[in-house]
């Protein structure tokens, strides 16, 4: 608490005014980075027109996640690992369910072949594509993070296309 007084300038008395201790600091950080997600969701997924070439689409979204974990590194560390309250944590996972819905539309417009469980999944299996490579972007220099990038863009398109693929390999119902 007083490490984070000194760097807001204040007492940690005038701070504890606000927040009586670490976990409501920790609260109020996780309201705030999923009011910040919730938008950046509607940014990443705003009218990517299905005609556009899937590499087009993916990079635009993959493109809006980077810039917000750049701006917000404590983000994802803090809503996958800090002890929160139960209200945030159903808010966290209610982020999770709100972004495989807007993936999922995504994966029935390059595999429409496929159930909704099926495209569930592949959502899910895409989110944590995006996850696991995140840290590599992130902890790259800027040369490499460009090439980090484009690798978790190809990585993927080629995903969601292999899924496509599949469909259209499936015998009929």
């Amino acid at each position: 608490m007083n490490g984070i007084a000194a760097a807001a300038g204040i007492s940690p008395g005038s701070l504890y005014q606000f927040f009586p201790s670490k976990p409501a600091v920790a609260d109020a950080l996780v309201e705030r980075y999923v009011r910040d997600m919730h938008a950046m969701h509607e940014r990443a997924f705003e009218s990517r027109d299905e005609e556009r070439p899937l590499e087009h689409r993916i990079g635009g979204i993959i493109d809006v996640i980077v810039e917000f974990q750049k701006a917000n590194p404590a983000a994802n560390a803090l809503l996958a690992g800090a002890n929160v309250s139960a209200e945030l944590a159903l808010a966290t996972e209610a982020l999770q369910r709100e972004m495989c819905g807007r993936v999922e539309p995504l994966i029935a417009s390059v595999a429409p072949g496929l159930s909704r469980r099926q495209r569930t999944l592949g959502a899910e299996v895409s989110i944590q594509i995006v996850r696991a490579l995140m840290p590599m972007v992130l902890s790259a220099s800027q040369t490499a993070q460009r090439a980090a990038v484009k690798e978790l863009k190809r990585a993927l398109v080629s995903y969601l296309t292999t899924l496509g693929t599949e469909t259209r390999r499936q015998p009929a119902p």
